[in-house]
């Protein structure tokens, strides 16, 4: 996404030369450290673990101030992962939870004074799509039955095998209706497989990765979010913005962006 950052004006400035996710990588830090001193930088703001924990040693090396965004419950983040990042959040002058669920387990479990962690709803801009150009990338349907999609990275969290699994149902029952997963992962492999097993290769397709997933999701008849853990995803603000129905998973801070009967009906299983 740095071409579209550096077109809207962003500066960004590239400090190790291979993806940090989900790991603690000193290396990161310390080119931070060397940022903020030669730049003169006030207040670091990170996201997610691998950055949080770089910038908090980098804030502690720098002696500046440290805000961190915690966007996820956690819950696939070993003892070690856990220890760090309990380190990061105390380390940091405010940590801002995008969910009133996470920011309680920020305080019950990862002990956080209260007073220093705060809630922020996630919120996004409305997307004009352009169904005309978009519509060829997604999966044909000559007969004009119902689309339904799921937009994430097909990662164990997100649930997208159990969209697969219950797009053969649904296919088993509404003959026209045909499906798309927006998004790549570790599991497009696996999931592909299964889809060829349930006999779903001709009415399900997988986009990969979409810079403009938001435009396509204007283009589905149905959202489905089947997450397992979750934060307050983007994808369900985006969806209500193109008036796109959902069916969701009531976990993590779903149930505080929608109300079930009225911006969702929630699956619980």
């Amino acid at each position: 996404m740095a071409s579209d950052a550096r077109a809207a004006g962003v500066e960004v400035c590239p400090l190790v030369g291979s993806l940090v996710k989900r790991r603690v990588c000193a290396r990161y830090a310390l080119r931070l450290v060397a940022l903020a001193r030669c730049r003169q930088v006030g207040l670091m703001h990170a996201h997610m673990y691998a950055s949080s924990v770089a910038a908090a040693m980098a804030a502690t090396l720098a002696r500046v101030s440290l805000v961190i965004t915690e966007h996820t419950e956690a819950t696939r983040r070993g003892p070690r992962a856990r220890w760090f990042g309990r380190r990061a959040y105390r380390r940091a002058a405010k940590v801002i939870a995008v969910s009133d669920s996470i920011r309680r387990r920020l305080v019950a479990e990862d002990g956080m004074p209260a007073d220093r962690a705060a809630t922020i709803h996630n919120a996004c801009a409305s997307v004009s799509a352009g169904p005309a150009a978009i519509r060829p990338r997604l999966p044909a349907n000559p007969s004009g039955g119902p689309l339904i999609g799921v937009v994430a990275r097909p990662q164990p969290e997100k649930g997208v095998r159990y969209f697969v699994e219950a797009a053969a149902r649904v296919a088993a029952a509404v003959p026209d209706a045909r499906f798309v997963v927006i998004g790549d992962g570790p599991l497009r492999a696996s999931l592909g497989a299964l889809v060829d097993r349930l006999g779903l290769a001709n009415r399900l397709l997988f986009t990969g990765f979409c810079l403009d997933a938001p435009a396509l999701i204007g283009c589905l008849d149905l959202l489905v979010i089947p997450s397992l853990s979750e934060g307050t995803p983007l994808v369900v603000l985006e969806a209500m913005f193109a008036g796109v129905p959902i069916v969701a998973s009531a976990v993590g801070g779903i149930p505080e962006q929608v109300g079930d009967g009225r911006e969702a009906v929630y699956a619980l299983t």
